[in-house]
């Protein structure tokens, strides 16, 4: 899914992260996250809060219903985002 070029597309302004949550540094990572399984995929402010969680496999079409959510809550809470093709968007994307 995260190979889909209409993900990429959408993804090219985030910061993904992968986290190994079978490792203590990652471990602790996914608790402070709120993790309950694996795969996850967070999508968190350069600060870290995190604005969308889900967890399990998608296809690539809830995905993208999944990152429109991010976009909208990030955009309401970020002053001067603008829409989500901007280069202002400063969202950062972690998957485990």
């Amino acid at each position: 899914m995260l190979n889909d070029p209409s993900v990429l597309k959408r993804l090219a302004q985030l910061v993904p992260v992968k986290i190994n949550v079978d490792k203590p540094a990652g471990s602790a990572l996914g608790r402070q996250l709120g993790l309950k399984g694996v795969p996850a995929i967070v999508f968190a402010k350069p600060s870290g809060e995190v604005v969308h969680l889900f967890t399990g496999g998608v296809s690539v079409e809830d995905f993208l219903v999944h990152l429109d959510s991010a976009e909208a809550v990030f955009r309401a809470q970020t002053p001067g985002t603008g829409d989500p093709g901007s280069d202002s968007s400063g969202e950062a994307a972690a998957g485990g």
